[in-house]
């Protein structure tokens, strides 16, 4: 997340670092034998592949879903990740600039992807617990990997759901629609590239 790190917040020792933390925790078990290691992170935002993805829902699942691997000994493992504590405020990144490695080159997926106003995360989290959140800002990306634009949806007023344009010095009031129109994709070009909520509960 450009110009957010756990590092320089920490440093700073900024308190707005709470209001952005969460935390993953990882659990590692063996599949035939005896072995189990538990690993918690830090994160700040999600970074969401949204390749054959239909929505956030179903990106999430991929983020949390079971892995199996095996390591250089022949033992197999299976990984499993889940949220354990949610911020106050989730940025969410939509991955939609990726390398080719047969062409050796950037591109930008410009597949239509839908997200929502209202987030649950409870089937995501470790304990099960409710953690809803209401959509506060959509930072849209025009153009393509060579050359784009950058402007931002802010829902100005939490009750009565308005929302303001703003792109560069341009301040514009618009409707709800407009931003889920130009986020999902379903203009040439223009898509949602970073989601902020804020928690509801």
């Amino acid at each position: 997340m450009t110009g957010l790190s756990l590092e320089a917040l920490e440093k700073n020792n900024s308190g707005a670092i709470e209001l952005f933390k969460g935390k993953i925790i990882t659990t590692i078990n063996g599949k035939s034998f005896v072995y189990r290691n538990i690993v918690q992170e830090d994160f700040l935002d999600i970074k969401l592949d949204i390749r054959s993805c239909l929505n956030v829902y179903e990106s999430l699942k991929n983020y949390v879903k079971n892995e199996i691997f095996e390591n250089e000994n022949g033992q197999i493992f299976e990984k499993n990740s889940m949220f354990k504590n949610m911020p106050k405020v989730l940025f969410i990144t939509l991955l939609r600039f990726e390398f080719n490695k047969l062409t050796k080159k950037k591109s930008k997926i410009n597949t239509n992807f839908i997200f929502y106003d209202v987030l649950d995360f409870k089937e995501f989290t470790y304990n099960k617990t409710e953690n809803k959140y209401s959509l506060q800002a959509v930072l849209i990306h025009s153009g393509d990997i060579d050359f784009g634009h950058y402007y931002t949806f802010i829902k100005t007023d939490m009750s009565n759901k308005r929302w303001h344009k703003f792109d560069d010095n341009l301040v514009v009031e618009c409707e709800e629609r407009d931003v889920f129109s130009e986020g999902y994709g379903e203009t040439q070009n223009i898509s949602a590239y970073i989601l902020v909520y804020t928690k509801t509960d």
